[in-house]
C-alpha cells in the first residue's frame, strides 16, 4: 500500500492507478471515492463529493483528503505451514 504524500490534492491533477491497484480517498476516517486502474483526472466530475468539500473548505483550488493506493489482487495467507496440521510434534 502506497500513500500520496500530501493531504492537499491540487484540482486537476492526474493520478496513474497501477493495473494491480485501486486508488482510495480518505477523509476524517471515511471512504469518500474509489478508483478503478487507469489515469484519471481530478476533478468535480469524475469525483463530485470531493468537488463540494473543495468548494467548501479550500476555495475550489484543493482537495484535502488522503489518497491511497491499495493492492486489489488476493493477499497470500501464511498461517499454517503444510502437513503441519495432521502431523504430532515430536
Amino acid at each position: 500500500m502506497n500513500k500520496w504524500p500530501d493531504l492537499n490534492l491540487r484540482r486537476y491533477t492526474h493520478i496513474l492507478v497501477n493495473i494491480d491497484q485501486s486508488a482510495i480517498f480518505v477523509q476524517s476516517g471515511h471512504i469518500i471515492s474509489v478508483m478503478d486502474p487507469g489515469r484519471h483526472r481530478i476533478d468535480p466530475e469524475e469525483l463530485p463529493i470531493l468537488g463540494v468539500l473543495a468548494a467548501e473548505f479550500c476555495g475550489g483550488d484543493y482537495y484535502r483528503a488522503a489518497l491511497y493506493f491499495v493492492p486489489n489482487y488476493p493477499l497470500q495467507k501464511y498461517d499454517s505451514v503444510e502437513g503441519s496440521e495432521t502431523s504430532p510434534i515430536r
